[in-house]
């Protein structure tokens, strides 16, 4: 496939995946990094660099598993237990089945703070849970969102210097 053709469908594909990555618990560095290994191997590696595609790979790893150990080291450092992350994590899961983004967030603070309750039976420390989650989910989210954007200019980058 040329250039004149590949490169556009990616750069598109790449916009699209910039824009659901939005959604929690959409994988966004790997959507990304996905478009930007295909073109690299349909191009030869010729205008997607191999230092190009270590340092997508690098940003993919770090941002597919920001989400949980980001969690648990914010939610723990906060005196969050391991299974009010759980149900932090449950919760999100759930919450984004019945109604993504708004879903999500509000699944992942009451499934914190609801196990921390039951767990505990102190509301004090539930709501603490709860605004542990709800800390570290946005947190997530933003950083996520970066590590996006560092995949795309990466992949920008390595097209334009490679002309």
């Amino acid at each position: 496939m040329s250039d004149s053709t590949l490169l556009p469908i990616a750069l598109i594909a790449m916009f699209v995946a910039l824009m659901v990555s939005l959604v929690p618990f959409v994988p966004g560095p790997a959507m990304l990094w996905a478009i930007a290994i295909i073109t690299a191997i349909l191009g030869d590696f010729n205008r997607i660099t191999i230092p190009a595609v270590a340092l997508m790979t690098i940003l993919m790893v770090a941002g597919s598993t920001m989400d949980f150990w980001l969690r648990s080291l914010g939610m723990r450092s906060q005196g969050t237990s391991c299974w009010g992350i759980a149900g932090s994590l449950v919760g999100g899961i759930l919450g984004t089945a019945v109604m993504p983004v708004i879903g999500t967030l509000i699944g992942v603070i009451l499934g914190a703070l609801l196990v921390e309750l039951m767990r505990l039976g102190e509301l004090r420390q539930a709501l603490r849970a709860g605004k542990s989650a709800f800390t570290t989910f946005l947190l997530a989210m933003i950083l996520e969102q970066f590590f996006n954007l560092g995949i795309f200019l990466t992949f920008l980058a390595s097209i334009l210097l490679t002309r």
